[in-house]
């Protein structure tokens, strides 16, 4: 059966190759004829009438390209046969891109979501067909930069950001969103400000359903739901607590490198958290947000210094918070428990499996909440 794909994958782009190698440029009933030869090649039914025009655009017929030719079962023999008859048909799709994309994402099961819309600028967190969605407004230039050109990006800085409001606003409870590397897609904005506003969401849920018919390759390495479960997600009510979302994301920078690190680790912990086996390493990323946390503090004070000041910032723990002098003292009693994670061997010899508790996490994260909180808006929570 495999084979059978494989062979009509390279029929289908060298059908495409030899229809219009001749072409300069493809016309509207071209790239409609190309996009009805990939669902068949797919088996994934047309959009309504209605919506099937939208889809009709060189940008997105070149994502559902892309999306067969990354098809894991084509082997690397199969892509060098087909990909003349890529190139080629790529190059009549190439379009200029305009200044931003939208990056559209289901949440993971593994959260724990607010049960509201919450929508505001260049971002929006809704439920779509029972499921956590967030849609995020960026630009490519701004997104390449922040990322120092690392390989490496998990998420944009508008997700991290609104991930880290959304952990942050509730007095309590552990609610967060989980990142996964699937079930996502950025599209170029230029394809969204052509579809009218009541057909937009609609839109980047079915090209959702077409980017996410495929395991693409190198994926094959992890075992993937392509389709999530609504019954594996929990919702918590969050009607109280959306004006502390809103002024949160107000108060964060997306261009502040030492916030963006420091909520990274806040973020990473608590998805960290989900599987005990990485239980410390989720316990160490608090350790580092507390670290981050502190060198924000120092800065919100006035003090630039790279360096942590310990009197100065001993200091704003007794003027700032309840019970302050003792917070900072409990800091220097957990610095032993960071060092004989971090490091392997230390002063005082090594242990292959030092003693935490689980209380030792949730005690660390709600601290790093505190401090997160009081940074940006001086909100000062009980934990």
């Amino acid at each position: 059966m495999t084979r059978f794909y494989n062979e009509y994958a390279i029929k289908l782009f060298k059908s495409f190759y030899e229809k219009y190698k001749r072409s300069n440029s493809l016309s509207e009933k071209d790239l409609s004829f190309i996009f009805d030869q990939c669902l068949d090649f797919m088996e994934m039914p047309k959009p309504s009438k209605e919506m099937y025009k939208y889809f009709i655009n060189p940008l997105v017929v070149s994502m559902i390209l892309m999306e067969i030719h990354n098809y894991d079962r084509l082997t690397y023999d199969d892509r060098k046969k087909i990909s003349k008859f890529f190139d080629h048909m790529f190059s009549l799709l190439k379009r200029k891109k305009s200044q931003y994309f939208l990056q559209y994402r289901i949440l993971g099961a593994q959260g724990y979501y607010p049960d509201c819309e919450l929508k505001k600028n260049n971002w929006h967190y809704l439920i779509q067909n029972m499921l956590p969605v967030l849609i995020t407004k960026n630009k490519y230039t701004a997104e390449y930069e922040f990322l120092n050109y690392s390989e490496i990006g998990w998420i944009t800085r508008n997700e991290l950001k609104i991930a880290t409001a959304i952990q942050l606003a509730l007095d309590e409870s552990l609610v967060h969103f989980y990142f996964n590397d699937y079930n996502k897609y950025e599209i170029d904005y230029s394809v969204i400000e052509q579809i009218p506003k009541q057909f937009r969401l609609l839109f980047l849920s079915e090209l959702m359903a077409l980017t996410n018919r495929f395991i693409p390759l190198n994926d094959h390495f992890r075992t993937r739901e392509i389709t999530a479960d609504v019954t594996n997600y929990m919702y918590r009510n969050f009607n109280n607590y959306e004006t502390f979302v809103y002024k949160l994301t107000d108060a964060f920078s997306i261009r502040n490198h030492l916030l963006l690190r420091t909520s990274t680790h806040f973020l990473k912990s608590i998805m960290l958290w989900h599987n005990r086996s990485f239980g410390e390493e989720a316990l160490v990323n608090t350790y580092f947000c507390v670290e981050g946390c502190l060198h924000l503090l120092q800065k919100k004070f006035g003090n630039y210094s790279t360096k942590l000041d310990l009197n100065f910032i001993k200091k704003i723990f007794i003027d700032n918070f309840p019970l302050g002098e003792q917070i900072f003292d409990s800091l220097k009693e957990d610095y032993e428990t960071r060092i004989q994670l971090v490091h392997p061997e230390t002063d005082w010899g090594t242990e292959w499996n030092p003693f935490i508790m689980a209380d030792d996490f949730y005690a660390n994260f709600s601290f790093c909440r505190v401090l997160l909180n009081f940074i940006l808006i001086d909100r000062i929570i009980e934990e």
